[in-house]
């Protein structure tokens, strides 16, 4: 293990910490927050704001922690209102928030956790406040867009990309711009370092469309086939309309479109789509993705924190969960 991995191992300990801080109480509230850090989460997004800090030189981890952890509870607070929408079963192989506490108490703890990512944020400047709001906004517009165009067999692969961009790699984005901010890095390699975790962002999601045929949750820690219930264009969904044809097509595209399809309907359709392998060509795109995440960081910032960037790229396209 490099010096720069024990670094943000013991950063991300400490942002561990920072969050349950936050989350600390015994009200409702707090408890439902506190229910969803606890079973678990990447970490992605405050592990490359503090990946992206020390790439630029940041000196002093310990200014991180608090942004990093506002980054995981916002993202915890989406995660929340998506499944209040979607209505999974399970999140994180536990019930999710909405079916084990209501609806109306998961939506008020969604805004809860949202806005005690705020608190965390007290004292940041302008330029790291702007970059976070901008993120915040897009990840709740690729949410809308997703929703209007929910049952559309007809989304276009510039528009689907367009969600993935807006809903998941935005906010991989601005974690990585954060910390080049923070750490004053270089205008140029703080580019580097925003395409660099946009590209793992559009990665991570296509990853996840490809976990979405996943035919138990005891791998992925949600129920199978997700997307194709709620009527949401994927990649892997995509990729397997343009090979089918004839009956087939048809059966997947009746299932995509219908507003309660039942289990065995769904679970005929996913064998479909599982058969085109589409989910092999969907690993190949985020493959891609992963590429020019690395061609975008070329030979900047030391072998270490590249090594460490790398790493995390691997990692997200090699997840089973």
């Amino acid at each position: 293990m490099s010096e720069v991995d024990e670094q943000v191992n013991e950063a991300m300990r400490e942002v561990e910490q920072v969050l349950f801080r936050s989350l600390e109480g015994s009200t409702v509230l707090e408890d439902m927050g506190t229910h969803l850090i606890e079973s678990g989460g990447k970490r992605i997004r405050p592990e490359l704001l503090i990946a992206s800090y020390l790439a630029g030189g940041g000196k002093d981890v310990s200014e991180t922690y608090k942004v990093a952890a506002a980054f995981e509870l916002i993202h915890t607070a989406s995660l929340i209102h998506d499944d209040i929408t979607d209505d999974p079963t399970l999140r994180r192989r536990r019930p999710a928030p909405h079916r084990r506490y209501g609806l109306s108490r998961a939506l008020v703890a969604g805004d809860y956790i949202f806005a005690k990512s705020f608190e965390l944020l007290a004292g940041a400047s302008e330029e790291v406040s702007r970059a976070i709001a901008e993120a915040a906004v897009s990840t709740a517009e690729g949410e809308h867009i997703e929703l209007l165009l929910s049952f559309d067999t007809n989304v276009t692969r510039e528009q689907h990309i367009d969600i993935m961009r807006k809903k998941t790699a935005c906010i991989f984005a601005a974690a990585a711009k954060v910390g080049g901010i923070m750490a004053g890095m270089d205008p140029e390699d703080l580019v580097a370092v925003e395409s660099f975790a946009e590209n793992i962002g559009l990665a991570f999601q296509v990853t996840d469309d490809v976990l979405d045929l996943e035919p138990s949750a005891a791998l992925t820690g949600k129920p199978s086939g997700m997307d194709l219930r709620e009527g949401r264009m994927n990649a892997v969904i995509y990729i397997a309309l343009e090979r089918l044809e004839g009956k087939d097509r048809d059966t997947v595209i009746r299932v995509f479109m219908a507003s309660s399809p039942s289990t065995k309907d769904v679970e005929n359709a996913l064998t479909l789509v599982r058969g085109t392998g589409a989910g092999g060509i969907a690993i190949i795109e985020a493959q891609r993705y992963m590429d020019n995440a690395m061609e975008a960081l070329g030979d900047r910032f030391d072998t270490a924190i590249r090594a460490h960037l790398e790493a995390m790229a691997l990692e997200i396209i090699r997840r089973r969960s």
